[in-house]
């Protein structure tokens, strides 16, 4: 009996090995390769911690898109009383969400295959994933969503509504775009997942009260029908890139993630998957009127692409699948983290170069490969930085136009075809 007792807790404890290994796994490969090719929004979220931590105020930048990432990455920040840079920690927190997304993928797909091998390569596949690495390695909030959603659906698969409900509802507190998925849930269970969603999603209620005015205003400026509005009606090029964007989570090699997201579309529907049916369908009409061809809102679909292929029960299939998306994705993730290959930060090197430290740098919208530098220039060199909009708002202080027009003024040429104009000579 004791002997039995003995093997029963080593098989226990073996139930956790791929897990932990999957974790470890990946937190070490997206840590070598942290982005140095730093994006628009993980530079943004950088200096809104900044700024948060100086003040002392968790909610000083409270973004009503992504609720709580603000406050919680500042609570994390100060409860270990870190003195690293935030960029640097939102990209560390991130790893450790990735990884743990991929552990927790391993858990679902064990639960639906009863297949420990063939878990751990979809889980391979899952960390191999173009999202999925690219939302590890930056500082960013969708990896968030992956992880809290398929932690909703392993409560799911558990028959454990209430926390299913609960993991799904705060999933949208850290993007509000995953109230689809909620969606889909609500449809797919009813009573057992609404009302105890409602208490999570209440919290939205007082932020108008919170924030009044700014939330409003914030709220309907999307559906505006103007260039800087995210709405717009859908046309056939919006159709096939909407298309495209679901693809590109798996691997911008549309050779390759295509025709999977097809197999993948194939088997949810000979499977009878119908939470995954009406969740994807959901995501593909609202985007098609929303950024259609935006990749990052899709990343946290991916999850449900790849879940499938546990119920085929083919482990040369998730083998193939997890080293063809490692081969298709590493070259682009190495190059990612390579510093010499930011051009945008050699540009923000340059302005700092010839402006005055208290410069004030307005950036014009019309030059789409310049906006980045409205985030860079204020992290990285503490100029100050805002879109153009006809005149500066004072010239006693040093104010520059930077642009990729020619101006019938005089201007300094920059790197990349950029312009840099003295706008109160």
């Amino acid at each position: 009996m004791v002997e039995k007792g003995k093997s029963e807790n080593y098989k226990g404890y073996l139930a956790y090995l791929y897990p932990v290994l999957l974790f470890f796994l990946f937190l070490n490969l997206y840590i070598l390769t942290l982005s140095a090719n730093y994006n628009f929004d993980g530079v943004v979220f950088s200096l809104f911690l900044k700024g948060a931590i100086i003040k002392g105020n968790p909610f000083l930048h409270l973004h009503y898109q992504h609720l709580i990432f603000q406050p919680l990455s500042f609570a994390l920040y100060r409860m270990f009383s870190l003195k690293i840079d935030p960029l640097i920690f939102l990209q560390i927190l991130d790893s450790v969400m990735g990884a743990g997304s991929a552990s927790i993928f391993y858990l679902l797909s064990y639960r639906i295959s009863k297949d420990k091998l063939m878990s751990f390569f979809l889980s391979l596949s899952l960390g191999f994933c173009f999202s999925t690495w690219f939302f590890s390695t930056d500082a960013e909030v969708h990896i968030f969503s992956i992880f809290f959603v398929l932690f909703s659906l392993l409560f799911l698969e558990e028959e454990r509504y209430t926390l299913s409900a609960i993991f799904a509802s705060v999933a949208v507190l850290f993007h509000i775009t995953n109230i689809i998925f909620l969606g889909a849930l609500w449809l797919y269970k009813g009573r057992k997942i609404f009302y105890y969603s409602l208490p999570i999603l209440s919290i939205y209620l007082f932020v108008p009260f919170i924030r009044g005015k700014q939330f409003l205003a914030w709220l309907f400026s999307h559906f505006e029908n103007s260039p800087h509005s995210w709405f717009s009606l859908p046309g056939v090029k919006d159709l096939l890139s909407d298309f495209l964007s679901f693809a590109k989570t798996l691997t911008p090699f549309f050779l390759f993630s295509v025709p999977l997201f097809f197999i993948s579309l194939a088997l949810i529907y000979k499977f009878r998957l119908k939470l995954f049916w009406y969740w994807l369908s959901f995501v593909f009409l609202f985007f098609l009127f929303w950024q259609p061809g935006n990749f990052e809102f899709k990343a946290v679909i991916v999850p449900a692409i790849l879940i499938v292929f546990a119920y085929v029960k083919r482990k040369e299939l998730s083998v193939i699948i997890s080293i063809l998306l490692f081969v298709f994705n590493f070259s682009f993730f190495l190059r990612r983290a390579r510093p010499e290959n930011n051009s945008a930060m050699k540009l923000s090197m340059e302005i700092a170069s010839v402006t005055e430290p208290d410069a004030y740098i307005y950036i014009d919208e019309e030059s789409k490969k310049l906006i980045i530098q409205k985030a860079y220039l204020p992290y990285f060199f503490s100029r100050r930085a805002s879109f153009w909009r006809g005149e500066p708002s004072s010239c006693s202080i040093p104010s520059y136009l930077l642009s990729q027009r020619l101006l019938p003024i005089k201007g300094m040429t920059l790197s990349g075809g950029a312009l840099l104009y003295n706008i109160c000579q």
